[in-house]
Order: structure tokens, then C-alpha cells, then sequence
């Protein structure tokens, strides 16, 4: 039987499984001190920056 997809939200030219989205944006960033927009633009802009180097790897 194939899985379904899980909800997702698209933020920062990233979709991102709402259940994490929602932990981050609840229970984590709040206590980090940095806002969510930024939050993620620097994971998506992290996720740029390796992606070449991990398709070195497959």
C-alpha cells in the first residue's frame, strides 16, 4: 500500500512536513530568540548551499 503524503507548508523555497513546521514554530523557536522567517530562510539557504556536495555522495 503506498503512503500518503503528509501535509505540508511551503516557506523560505521549502516544503516542510506541517507537524515539524508547526513544533518549530511552537515549542523551539520561540526560545530561540530568532523569528520564524529568518528561522527557516537560513535552513533553506544551509540546504543550497550542501545540496551539491551531497549529490557527491550518491
Amino acid at each position: 500500500m503506498p503512503k500518503t503524503r503528509s501535509p505540508r507548508v511551503e516557506i523560505a523555497r521549502l516544503e516542510i512536513e506541517r507537524e515539524l513546521h508547526d513544533f518549530m514554530r511552537d515549542e523551539a523557536q520561540p526560545y530561540t530568540g530568532i523569528g520564524t522567517s529568518a528561522s527557516w530562510s537560513s535552513f533553506s539557504a544551509t540546504v543550497d548551499d550542501l545540496s551539491p556536495r551531497n549529490h557527491e555522495f550518491h
